[in-house]
């Protein structure tokens, strides 16, 4: 008599965080969408090939959502599940090829949208990652390096392809500093006041609008810095600077006026 399969074999590959957190589809790919435009459109200014804009695409676009999957070791990476994504992030750099001055043209003159969606969707999956971190049992530390990596991922992977210091990781408006205090808030309200993960909608809007303020005021992460330093400039007493000697003529005029009076 035949045996019947394995369940899971009956069902097919696991994918990970199936059981953990669901993402709308359509959040998936806009998501992704966003993000191969991104990986396209420096692709182009590189003058890559067809072959590099589609890459660029493929690595902003699902990066992120790799790196978080394969670090959690539950299955089959969503990205390579989903018969959706990955066709996503390959249309989208295939439009940039043959489209490529049009579309960078239109997304410079949508900017402003742009940012705003932009900082939502790192919201959504740093929030997503960190919670698929805090289900899975991972320690603090690691939830929320799991919820960074999964928002700032893919554009970490773009920026090492093409041999530039990763834009997250300059000066200039909050990304992964916002993701940090974001995912570092949903980590205290889940596991310190034992509420649900529900509560990732406050961590989505505070690092969405820790982005999408910092562009707006153009406020820049810290560079660093000495302490110390700054301790012992302001430790010093306050001491009159001394008066350079007078110039020997200016010296000379000052005696005669001395014997005139």
């Amino acid at each position: 008599m035949r045996e019947n399969p394995p369940a899971d074999v009956q069902r097919g590959p696991r994918v990970a965080g199936e059981a953990i957190v669901n993402v709308p589809i359509w959040v998936d790919l806009a998501a992704v969408t966003l993000g191969a435009i991104s990986g396209g459109i420096v692709a182009i200014r590189s003058r890559f090939d067809i072959s590099g804009v589609l890459a660029l695409a493929i690595v902003t676009g699902l990066g992120g959502g790799l790196l978080r999957d394969v670090l959690l070791q539950r299955g089959t990476p969503v990205a390579l599940a989903s018969p959706w994504l990955l066709p996503a992030a390959i249309a989208t750099g295939a439009l940039l090829f043959l489209f490529s001055q049009s579309l960078e043209s239109l997304h410079g003159r949508l900017n402003g949208a742009v940012v705003v969606v932009d900082a939502l969707f790192l919201g959504v999956y740093a929030t997503v990652g960190t919670a698929m971190g805090i289900q899975a049992g991972l320690p603090g530390a690691s939830c929320v390096l799991l919820g960074v990596i999964t928002g700032i991922g893919g554009g970490l992977l773009r920026d090492v392809l093409v041999n530039e210091t990763p834009e997250a990781l300059r000066p200039g408006a909050l990304a992964a500093l916002a993701a940090i205090i974001g995912c570092t808030l949903q980590l205290v309200l889940v596991r310190g006041f034992e509420l649900s993960n529900g509560v990732g909608v406050a961590s989505i809007a505070l690092i969405a609008g820790l982005r999408v303020v910092s562009v707006w005021r153009g406020w820049e992460s810290p560079l660093a810095t000495d302490l110390l330093a700054h301790a012992r400039t302001r430790s010093r007493p306050f001491r009159r600077p001394p008066i350079p000697p007078a110039a020997p003529d200016e010296a000379a005029a000052g005696r005669e006026r001395e014997d005139r009076t």
